[in-house]
């Protein structure tokens, strides 16, 4: 994953060097579900309106089969979603407080802003982060 100069300034590269893409930098080991996700009832739903986690009676298996995926796959999805959701859960502390620490020696620092004083964008990506961590 290729963050570019986090700090130097505003001139921030935030993706992958590969392809372009956020979620490949971040999510470059494994290969589970793409978000967002959500959870309207007693499951959490891919972006595509698949169940990926059952808190209830339907399955996921029976899910993945109506999406039309083979039993391999289906194998392959259920690991690599475990996985993440397990590894999201065991960092979101740290995470979270490494975010809120750097935001505020930032603004401490008076780094956090372009000349013309507005927000440069990684900075406003970082507060937009807590804010989803927090659920604010």
């Amino acid at each position: 994953m290729h963050l570019g100069p986090f700090l130097a300034g505003c001139e921030t590269n935030w993706v992958c060097d590969e392809c372009g893409c956020m979620c490949h930098a971040v999510n470059s080991e494994s290969k589970h579900t793409p978000g967002p996700w959500s959870a309207p009832s007693a499951g959490v739903y891919d972006s595509d309106g698949i169940m990926i986690a059952s808190c209830g009676t339907h399955t996921i298996v029976e899910e993945l089969r109506a999406a039309g995926f083979g039993p391999a796959a289906i194998a392959d999805r259920i690991a690599a979603n475990a996985t993440f959701i397990v590894r999201a859960c065991n960092s979101h502390d740290k995470l979270l407080e490494a975010c809120q620490e750097a935001e505020e020696a930032a603004r401490l620092a008076g780094i956090h802003q372009m000349p013309d004083g507005r927000d440069c964008p990684w900075y406003t990506a970082l507060k937009a982060a807590i804010a989803a961590a927090t659920g604010e």
